[in-house]
């Protein structure tokens, strides 16, 4: 599943007082987080992705995400202890003259889809086995 939210995020936001949205996902597992940044946010207008406290997008060790007419995505397998699962999506904006909006993308999943993805690679893998084996040629 796919969620998009928008955030218009207003001249001068600091970081102390953020623009906050909320999202609720309703699958167990996030892969993917991407933020868009529309041209004219110049690197002012800092984005981060919160579970409760904890900062799960960018990885909590490196500073918010800024862009500039620019999608910055990120693999992730997250899972989700309780549904809907809230994420609050924090945004400041050091613009001093222009409000900007970015978009959020939030990419989900049900566990039950993972794990018959994952049997289906260990099985594509044992028949490239089985096809070398007879062959003793590779399959990309």
């Amino acid at each position: 599943m796919l969620y998009q939210v928008n955030i218009t995020v207003p001249a001068n936001t600091s970081k102390t007082r953020p623009k906050i949205a909320t999202l609720k996902v309703e699958e167990d597992i996030i892969t993917k987080i991407g933020v868009y940044f529309p041209p004219g946010c110049c690197n002012l207008v800092k984005v981060a992705v919160f579970h409760g406290e904890d900062q799960i997008f960018p990885h909590k060790e490196y500073d918010w995400l800024s862009s500039d007419g620019y999608l910055i995505e990120g693999e992730l397998y997250y899972d989700i202890s309780y549904k809907p699962y809230p994420l609050t999506i924090k945004c400041y904006n050091e613009d001093e003259v222009f409000q900007h909006t970015v978009v959020v993308y939030v990419t989900s999943i049900e566990k039950e889809y993972v794990k018959l993805y994952e049997a289906i690679r260990d099985l594509s893998k044992v028949m490239k086995r089985l096809y070398w084996v007879f062959t003793g040629e590779e399959i990309g």
